[in-house]
């Protein structure tokens, strides 16, 4: 106790003493370490406490022998484990697209715009794009336009949600306005001519009327403009359409 308590003066002192005592590791030296709880105490008192959710007791400070076995219990109780990385994937699956039918209103009476940098954070994964995109279309911040414009404009994701992201995005500065960056729009306006795929160059080609427009170069663009030549239809052969008699348009029906 004298120690501890002189210890206490110096925290420079206190500090490196707990360092060293935390790699202390007892089982090594051959130490017993005890444990001094009354599990029957500690559940007399939750059954007293019960009605005061601030008050929280604490049996003894966690030492590492403490908190081993504590791990030690958990890995024991399947409740407790580890959850597996496909179980994680679907339930994150599962909240994304629920999160979607409430921001689109088919499950009505929840507020999801709380839960909107989950949702953008859930555009970077092609599991979870697809509802997120549906999702995000409804919120009105620059952050979500930049996102969906992002996304169908990043060349390594697959050409569906690239596509389903280019049509959110002309929903939603639609439905808010223009909220994108000069420089991303700088980046649009090079792709929409060298993206390979005619659906979704079409798509960036609108993204970039109505984001890069200029009543100056549309001008231009028009003066510029050659329409392709139209080949006159192929000329009739009389022969194929078969021999007239004389006097057969005059001959009345039989």
């Amino acid at each position: 106790e004298r120690f501890e308590t002189d210890l206490a003066r110096v925290p420079l002192a206190q500090q490196r003493f707990e360092r060293l005592y935390s790699q202390v590791d007892a089982a090594e030296l051959g130490l017993t370490v005890e444990t001094f709880r009354d599990e029957n105490l500690e559940a007399r008192l939750r059954r007293t406490l019960w009605g005061y959710p601030n008050v929280k007791i604490i049996p003894e400070p966690f030492s590492r022998s403490e908190l081993a076995s504590e791990l030690k219990a958990a890995q024991t109780s399947p409740t407790q484990a580890p959850r597996n990385l496909n179980e994680k994937k679907a339930a994150q699956k599962s909240a994304i697209e629920w999160l979607s039918l409430m921001a689109t209103g088919e499950l009505a009476g929840f507020d999801v715009k709380p839960a909107e940098p989950e949702l953008r954070a859930a555009l970077r994964s092609n599991e979870l794009a697809p509802a997120a995109i549906t999702a995000v279309a409804h919120f009105g911040s620059a952050e979500v336009q930049q996102d969906l414009l992002s996304l169908a404009l990043t060349a390594g994701r697959p050409l569906p949600l690239r596509s389903q992201s280019a049509n959110a995005t002309i929903l939603n500065i639609r439905n808010h306005g223009r909220l994108i960056t000069k420089s991303l729009i700088d980046v649009l306006a090079e792709q929409s001519i060298t993206e390979p795929d005619a659906g979704l160059r079409a798509k960036l080609l609108t993204l970039k009327g109505i984001l890069a427009y200029s009543a100056k170069e549309y001008v231009e663009s028009l003066k510029e403009y050659q329409p392709p030549l139209v080949p006159p239809p192929p000329a009739k052969d009389p022969d194929k359409g078969g021999a007239k008699e004389p006097g057969d348009e005059k001959r009345p029906p039989s």
